[in-house]
């Protein structure tokens, strides 16, 4: 779809780190920057520790292993957090004005997304916090060939127990051919619709997006609600939240207003006020 309609199909780039880690990865440059709070998502399967600890400000990294996956994540953080990531669970570590963490798995390969979601510059120097959700605890249901995992908002008469720290919709479809989803949108949400595998068709505002696997479409709302429509098997994720419209500047793991206070948090890091993790194993802290 073109650029000037405010919907960009994009196909995430291949991404391999080491022998332990590969993902298919988008990021909000790759759309213009139209998926609002929507910073980041990676598509990953991680099989040994691939990344060492390291800083987040500015944003909230969040991981949602998906239900299929041979694996348990974990989490670290400097908050003293250790936390178990089950299949089909959500870990949302809000990193506010700084914290550091890894990932990694415990005991078989993981498949899961990682996203980074922005933080409203007035939440950006808040205090770290993190949120988990249990995958028994999501609402689920199949119809029409058609199951859909409400993990966090509103979706056909259910609601998510989870309370993100900002408005936020993730909804884990997977469909037989020919199921149809129909997903209501708030106008001035933003975000995108990510297709792992399969294909489907987005019908919005009289328009038409065919989206593959490994490709997204991402846009902003004007309030119309999105007919999926799937033309085969096919497993996609909606993931919009209400769009910011602030400036941001990405510092990789680090994502504040402005290069000033990018550099302002990476010293405060270096300074060690972002904490370490103590429940780390020290050989490879």
């Amino acid at each position: 779809m073109p650029a000037a309609d405010n919907r960009y199909l994009v196909k995430a780039e291949p991404m391999s780190i080491g022998r332990g880690f590969t993902a298919a990865h988008l990021n909000s440059d790759m759309f213009n920057r139209v998926t609002g709070p929507v910073l980041m998502v990676d598509d990953f399967h991680m099989s040994k520790p691939t990344f060492p600890p390291h800083p987040h400000a500015g944003i909230s990294a969040v991981t949602y292993v998906l239900p299929e996956s041979e694996g348990t994540h974990v989490s670290f953080d400097s908050l003293g957090q250790v936390v178990a990531i089950h299949p089909g669970d959500l870990h949302w570590f809000c990193a506010g004005r700084g914290a550091v963490h890894t990932e990694e798995p415990d005991d078989a390969p993981v498949h899961g997304l990682q996203l980074f979601i922005n933080l409203p510059i007035k939440g950006k120097r808040n205090e770290p916090f993190g949120l988990h959700l249990n995958a028994a605890d999501i609402p689920e249901v199949t119809q029409d060939n058609l199951n859909t995992r409400v993990v966090i908002g509103s979706y056909g008469g259910l609601t998510s127990p989870f309370n993100p720290p900002a408005p936020i919709m993730l909804l884990d479809f997977r469909s037989g051919a020919k199921a149809v989803a129909e997903v209501p949108l708030t106008a001035g949400w933003a975000g995108l619709i990510y297709v792992l595998s399969g294909q489907v068709s987005a019908h919005l505002d009289g328009a038409i997006a065919e989206i593959d696997a490994k490709h997204a479409l991402g846009f902003e709302s004007i309030g119309f609600p999105v007919q999926i429509e799937a033309s085969s098997d096919a497993r996609w994720v909606v993931l919009f939240g209400e769009a910011l419209h602030e400036p941001y500047v990405s510092g990789g793991p680090i994502i504040m207003e402005s290069d000033e206070a990018n550099h302002e948090r990476f010293g405060a890091y270096r300074r060690g006020e972002f904490g370490i993790l103590t429940n780390y194993p020290k050989s490879i802290r």
